[in-house]
Formats: C-alpha cells, sequence, structure tokens
C-alpha cells in the first residue's frame, strides 16, 4: 500500500500516473472536503480527510500496512513534512518527496522581484507600499493584517471562494471589498486585469511553483511594471526527494 499526502495539483498527477503504471493499492490522506471529493470521484482512490499529528501517521502507517509514504503536499506545508518523515523514520517505512521543480526566478529583473524569507518579512516589506495584492491563502492572513498599518483600506486577498477561508478574513476585520474569492488557475491576462483593478502597488506571494500559477503572477506584474514579493519555499531536508514521476515510478519499481 502506497499512501500519498495529497493536496495539491502535483499529488493528482502523480496519483493518475501511479495507477497507470503500478499495480499498487493507494490510499490518500488531504486536508479539505474538496479534496477528498476530487481523490474519490475523479482519481477513484480511498481518500480520508484529516490532518495527522504525527503519533496519528505511525499508527496510520501501521493500521494500513503501508510501504511507502510519498508526500505531495503543499512545499509550504513544512511542518506536515516533517511529521511524515519522522513518522517514517519511526515505523521503518521509506518516506519519498515528490515535488516539481521551482521557477528558476533568475530569469527575471531583479530589481523587480523582491525576496522574503517568511510571511513576517513579506508583511514588512510590504508595508512600504499602499495598495497590497495578496495570493498567499488565508492561513497566514493575521501576519498580514497585524503587521500593515491601516489594513483595512491597503489590503486585497485573492483566496479559493470557500467559507471558512471567507469567514477567517471577516473575523479579521476585513470586508468584501478587501477580498476576490475565486478559484484558479488564472491566466497572466486575468491577473493582470485583476491586480489593475484592484489598483495594486505590489503582489505578495508564494515562492508555490509553477502549477501553483507563480509565472503568469509575476508576469502579469511585471507588465504592469508593479514588484512583486515572493516567500521564498521553507528549508526542509528530504531523506530522497523526485521532481519527475517518472524516476519516482523507476524508483518504486526497483524495490
Amino acid at each position: 500500500m502506497i499512501w500519498i499526502l495529497a493536496g495539491t495539483s502535483d499529488s493528482y498527477c502523480l496519483i493518475e500516473k501511479l495507477k497507470e503504471n503500478i499495480d499498487i493499492d493507494i490510499i490518500a490522506t488531504t486536508a479539505t472536503d474538496y479534496g477528498k471529493k476530487l481523490l474519490e470521484e475523479k482519481y477513484a482512490v480511498k481518500a480520508i480527510r484529516k490532518k495527522l499529528k504525527e503519533d496519528e501517521m505511525v499508527h496510520f502507517i501501521n493500521e494500513h500496512d503501508i510501504q511507502y509514504i510519498i508526500d505531495a503536499s503543499h512545499p509550504f506545508a513544512e511542518r506536515l513534512s516533517r511529521n511524515a518523515i519522522s513518522a517514517a523514520e519511526k515505523s521503518g517505512r521509506e518516506y519519498l518527496r515528490y515535488e516539481r521543480q521551482s521557477l528558476d526566478l533568475s530569469i527575471y529583473p531583479a530589481n523587480r522581484l523582491i525576496k522574503a524569507k517568511d510571511y513576517l518579512e513579506a508583511a514588512e516589506k510590504a508595508n512600504k507600499f499602499q495598495r497590497i495584492f495578496l495570493s498567499t491563502g488565508s492561513k497566514t492572513a493575521n501576519i498580514f493584517v497585524e503587521n500593515i498599518e491601516n489594513y483595512k483600506e491597503r489590503l486585497f486577498f485573492r483566496i479559493l471562494p470557500a467559507e471558512k477561508f471567507l469567514a477567517k478574513l471577516i473575523n479579521l476585520g476585513l470586508t468584501p471589498a478587501n477580498i476576490a474569492a475565486l478559484q484558479g488557475p488564472f491566466s497572466r491576462e486575468f491577473n493582470r486585469a485583476i491586480f489593475k483593478e484592484y489598483r495594486a502597488d505590489v503582489v505578495v506571494t508564494k515562492a508555490s511553483g509553477n502549477r501553483g500559477g507563480l509565472k503568469t503572477k509575476i508576469e502579469a506584474a511585471l507588465e504592469l511594471e508593479l514588484p512583486i514579493i515572493i516567500i521564498e519555499r521553507p528549508e526542509v531536508v528530504y531523506p530522497e526527494k523526485f521532481e519527475e514521476i517518472n524516476k519516482l515510478i523507476d524508483h518504486l519499481r526497483s524495490n
């Protein structure tokens, strides 16, 4: 049995390829009802919606007789990855990380790209600009609210159109005027239009990779001559990491 830590578009592609190439049962965990429904209905794999702690992961591995743990979670879900690495080690199972190669930022004008090591540094750098457009999600919205002066007039969030995400922003004192609730992926043209509509002076995003829409956001911002603050991926030491699905499949076949 293979356990996939899912929830990203990369994880869905991985599951599809595994089902085509390897005769082994797959079980997936995800943090959202949407992810669970998609995994079960579109990809026909058993899915469980639950955020597992490290000790729960160990129990899960033993309960389901997991042979391989494949972590295809979001690159910013570093706590989840660290817990999975530790649980695999405690269980004597193999942990494999699948993560598509990050976008090469060196091809873009350095004077337009502002790197931040974390959300707090991004908020501090964004505070130097007037109108701030964020595509960083709702999970860390409080960091920007707490560190941006006069935030109700300056912060504009693009989030997934889910009730819990909207509720979080409303509870932080934001109004519908501060929120664009939309489901991606978004084209360069769409990003350009929305940045312009919100009269953004700066865009804040995460280095989530091409599938996360980073390329189209950068290109749209550059066309409008806007600076873009990019929060760098957290550093996690993975025991074994694959950037190509075929190489991961070859590894599984050889064991």
